[in-house]
């Protein structure tokens, strides 16, 4: 993650997302009049884009392919911040229901599948659902390809000729890896 002093933050090229990616707030600290945020928003086909602002400057972002090392990562940041005497917005406030996290959620909306079916997904599970939404491969393709094996018809969509060249690349990526390109091909796909 391109990281830079919190505490000192300075402004990052990359500005505010475009009109066709959402952003979404995950969690708000304040320290005094300053407010620290962590922000995630589509990358599609990359994955999901974290990027932590200070007073409305990015002082870190880092593109993921796996929601659960974007969760991970996340709260080590918030944690580190509070170390630090940065506290929750408003810590009188209810602590939040337990519930899919908005970016699933975000997700499931913009691929139009259920909440769960992305759960799944980022748990390698892949239902029939998504693998119409992807189209030219079944579940079975998929679920192979999240454990290291291409079949014909992954290799095909995912532009290659040899299922050997897909193989390489699982290898290279790792299961979250492969998860996180199924979800870069769904999110694609909804456009």
């Amino acid at each position: 993650m391109t990281n830079r002093d919190a505490d000192s933050p300075q402004p990052d090229a990359s500005g505010p997302p475009p009109p066709s990616s959402p952003e979404y707030t995950l969690w708000t600290l304040m320290q005094g009049a300053r407010q620290a945020e962590a922000r995630v928003r589509l990358s599609s086909p990359a994955g999901l884009e974290l990027r932590i602002l200070v007073d409305g400057d990015v002082v870190a972002a880092q593109v993921y392919g796996s929601s659960a090392q974007l969760s991970r990562d996340t709260e080590v940041r918030r944690a580190d911040f509070e170390r630090r005497g940065w506290r929750p917005e408003n810590p009188d406030a209810p602590a939040a229901v337990a519930g899919p996290p908005s970016i699933h959620v975000a997700v499931a909306q913009r691929a139009g599948v259920p909440v769960s079916e992305v759960l799944d997904l980022t748990h390698g599970r892949v239902s029939a659902q998504i693998a119409m939404r992807i189209g030219g491969v079944g579940a079975s393709d998929l679920t192979a390809f999240i454990g290291g094996e291409t079949t014909m018809r992954m290799a095909l969509r995912l532009g290659i000729s040899l299922p050997g060249a897909g193989n390489g690349l699982v290898q290279l990526v790792g299961r979250d890896g492969a998860i996180g390109i199924i979800l870069g091909l769904l999110l694609g796909r909804s456009s």
